[in-house]
């Protein structure tokens, strides 16, 4: 039977599925995932953001008699040829996003970074703004921001609305979970912030982040600032474009070294 991981248990989770080809970060474990004993084996599923009455793997099974009748979602290209290998049928796939990867490295030492933007964005907001950083802000100024940011968005795909309710989630229920908050303030006002997370010694992701557009150069001067906080873990994700074209945009303009393809998979019988 599933049963929902929990915001106390869903750190242990991410440890134990965790590795470089499935990021997934407790965050979204506590907000949307299940757990389950499938044929002896602990399988990791969630409520399907597309079709709310599925419950698709969000890993896949170690254990590849679970790779039948199977609906898996974040699945890789490796993960396809695998199933094929096993002659089990695949009823139906489709590409759902892309999901790029970074060295550390580029980000914290500008100097670095394969993208002029990059440097030149970061000096242009340091010369031009009196700011302050901190790593905690009071809860309702958050949510203010937040929906302020919301009415600026005039295009909104499928997924925008559950995106939205889970940074919500994050900011009022998560304080337990062990992420590094950062936050901007330009005038005593707050301006962008961002929520990132430390999965093993050699991968971080970058869950949440939300600037005002009007500060030029907030973006990624933030995202510098959030790589600062993991200087020796060589690589981190920023998640899938979540079918955004504008957030891959920004993704593909920050040069990443990789790019993986995430698939949704359903399987039928072995042929």
């Amino acid at each position: 039977m599933l049963q929902k991981i929990s915001i106390e248990e869903a750190e242990k989770f991410s440890r134990l599925i965790n590795q470089d080809s499935y990021p997934i970060n407790p965050y979204w474990l506590a907000y949307n995932a299940y757990h389950e004993k499938r044929n002896n084996e602990l399988t990791i599923c969630e409520r399907d953001v597309l079709w709310n009455n599925d419950f698709p793997f969000l890993v896949m099974p170690k254990d590849k008699t679970n790779w039948i009748r199977a609906i898996m979602t974040n699945a890789t290209q490796e993960d396809l040829e695998k199933i094929k290998e096993e002659n089990i049928k695949i009823r139906d796939f489709f590409k759902f996003g892309n999901e790029y990867y970074y060295k550390t490295e580029e980000f914290v030492n500008p100097e670095k970074n394969k993208s002029k933007n990059f440097k030149k964005a970061i000096k242009h907001f340091e010369s031009k703004y009196n700011f302050n950083i901190k790593d905690s802000y009071p809860k309702e100024k958050i949510l203010e921001f937040l929906e302020n940011w919301k009415k600026t968005q005039k295009e909104r795909n499928i997924l925008f609305d559950i995106s939205h309710e889970f940074e919500i989630f994050c900011i009022k229920k998560c304080g337990k979970i062990n992420g590094k908050w950062l936050f901007v303030e330009i005038n005593d006002k707050l301006a962008g912030y961002c929520l990132s997370y430390q999965l093993n010694k050699d991968f971080w992701v970058g869950i949440h982040q939300k600037v005002d557009y009007n500060y030029r150069g907030l973006s990624r001067f933030l995202l510098y600032k959030r790589a600062s906080l993991f200087p020796k873990t060589k690589y981190f994700s920023l998640g899938e474009q979540a079918r955004d074209k504008g957030i891959q945009e920004f993704k593909e303009s920050l040069h990443p070294f990789k790019k993986v393809d995430r698939y949704y998979i359903v399987t039928d019988e072995k042929i």
